[in-house]
């Protein structure tokens, strides 16, 4: 999946805003449904839920994804 940079910051404030981790992110199907939505409904995309968490956890794990905090 590859993501305009305006979609990506879209996508990351959404992430962001919501401050549940990627990890946890599968366990808490609630939140990841709402960012979707939410992403779906700014950027006019019908990306579903699997495929716009497997993208975060990719950003992440090249170390290009924020962090929420101090670990």
């Amino acid at each position: 999946m590859k993501l305009a940079a305006e979609e990506k910051l879209c996508l990351q404030e959404l992430y962001l805003h919501h401050g549940v981790a990627t990890d946890q992110l599968r366990r808490i199907p609630a939140v990841l449904n709402a960012i979707t939505g939410a992403f779906n409904r700014m950027t006019g995309q019908e990306t579903d839920a699997p495929t716009l968490h497997r993208y975060m956890v990719n950003r992440r794990k090249n170390k290009d994804w924020p962090c929420l905090g101090d670990k």
